[in-house]
């Protein structure tokens, strides 16, 4: 898989799935009269994220016939029959259509007879059609349906571990220097296209003249996803905006769907990323724990300083809208208050009385969310003071930087387990201390970073001097 798919970086699942279906179309012992291969597959996401590599990739791995079909002829309808009777002269040929969602809207009659001559392809597996589309909402589920596009592979954005091996490639390719860069960190970039993570790295490179660092990967994303030019490198600090954002932090660590990334202050005040813990399921817990997360930060300046500022009406904003979803879209109080998607004003056929009622049941939830997050600070209102402690001191705060006092109890117990068995193992502490991976893992880095733990090995054996280091 690695030979032949090596110019596409991440995306195992994808992969594997791939490499599967190119091991039936080269085992002829499979096919018998009743056993049909596919005849096509399309590749759809949004763009940016490798579509079209994967589309040539793939198809240069069969190591045949390539015939692609690009519409830009004066007569689409005849290169496309012109094309599949070409294949079909071959014992096996791959029918490339790229962005076929634009080939297709140009008429409806190439549709049809895209249609037509995918229903002329034999069921021996002679020819195999690979194409990709930016929307697949926008194709006609006659063209979609199986004995046509037999697979619809989507490609999404790259998760963590793709994010990983993305950026570590994409920085090899520029013989860049790594020694500083983490890349458990950098990994939760999140929400990133493959393009993204390109620019990302290229702009890095640019600015630090191939020397890497984590802070300065950051910076670049701050600059190429959210446009942030401005620099961060700031004097600016108040208790306040600490508190505001320790509020979102710790609610996101409390969260099961949630975790934080970092808090810092910036040109605008402050900021908190998180990122979801698995970004591909979206349930309805996870939704209600991103608006208790929102509501975090005007929440916790209320409870901690009795008082909450104007800059918190951008949180108010973000959590009516999804309230507002939940109560329209996700249909949480029942189907009589969806409202489906709009241009504009004039396509917005609810009745007003409809609207009337999906307010009062947003104005509803809004009161249970924010009484849930009430509680949710009261009960941890000496954690987000101790995290806003620090990000006032240190001027930003990343997820591994965050060890609760409380924590640190056990990371002194596993600093002394660690003595006593002369190494550090993370499926060890894990069976000791009854805890999982990540929080081992965490451990296991903040005792890095405190110079207590060094290739592998704590460095001390005084208590005295552990419980210092610790402080």
């Amino acid at each position: 898989m690695e030979e032949l798919l090596n110019n596409i970086y991440g995306y195992d699942d994808v992969k594997k799935e791939l490499m599967l279906i190119r091991s039936w179309f080269n085992n002829k012992n499979l096919l018998n009269d009743k056993v049909l291969l596919p005849k096509g597959l399309l590749f759809y996401g949004i763009p940016g994220c490798g579509k079209t590599l994967i589309l040539r990739e793939y198809a240069n791995s069969f190591n045949s016939k390539i015939i692609v079909i690009d519409g830009n002829t004066d007569d689409v309808i005849e290169e496309i029959t012109s094309k599949f009777s070409e294949a079909r002269k071959e014992e096996f040929a791959i029918i490339l259509i790229d962005e076929i969602d634009l080939l297709i809207d140009k008429s409806s009659l190439i549709e049809r007879a895209i249609q037509a001559e995918m229903d002329g392809i034999n069921n021996d597996g002679s020819i195999l059609v690979l194409a990709t589309t930016n929307n697949i909402r926008n194709i006609n589920k006659a063209l979609l349906r199986s004995g046509r596009f037999d697979r619809k592979i989507e490609i999404a954005s790259p998760n963590m571990k793709s994010r990983k091996v993305i950026i570590e490639k994409f920085i090899k390719e520029l013989d860049g220097n790594d020694e500083y860069v983490n890349y458990d960190q950098i990994s939760q970039l999140s929400y990133c296209t493959c393009a993204d993570l390109k620019a990302i790295v290229n702009d890095a490179y640019l600015r630090c003249n191939g020397k890497f660092t984590t802070d300065e990967i950051e910076n670049s994303y701050q600059r190429i996803v959210n446009g942030n030019y401005v620099d961060n490198s700031i004097d600016f600090k108040d208790y306040r905006v600490a508190v505001h954002e320790a509020g979102h932090a710790v609610v996101a660590m409390l969260s099961k769907n949630w975790k934080f990334y970092c808090a810092k202050f910036n040109i605008d005040g402050g900021t908190t990323e998180v990122n979801a813990c698995d970004e591909e399921l979206d349930t309805i817990a996870k939704r209600e724990e991103r608006i208790r997360i929102a509501m975090a930060g005007y929440v916790a300046e209320t409870v901690l300083l009795g008082h909450k500022d104007i800059g918190s009406y951008s949180d108010y904003e973000k959590v009516f809208d999804l309230c507002t979803r939940f109560v329209e879209r996700v249909c949480i109080n029942g189907l009589d208050g969806f409202i489906g998607p709009y241009k504009d004003n004039s396509n917005r056929y609810e009745s007003l009385n409809k609207r009337y009622k999906n307010e009062k049941q947003v104005s509803k939830l809004l009161k249970k969310y924010e009484k849930e997050t009430f509680k949710i600070v009261k009960a941890n209102k000496n954690l987000i003071k101790e995290f806003a402690d620090k990000m006032y001191t240190n001027g930003k705060v990343y997820y591994k930087d965050f060890i609760p006092n409380k924590d640190k109890e056990i990371c002194y117990e596993v600093a002394l387990y660690c003595i006593d068995n002369n190494k550090v193992s993370i499926n060890k502490i894990q069976s000791q201390f009854g805890i999982g991976f990540d929080k081992a893992s965490k451990i296991v880095k903040y005792l890095y970073k405190k110079g207590i733990v060094k290739d592998n090995k704590v460095v001390t054996k005084d208590k005295e001097e552990l419980l210092n280091m610790l402080r």
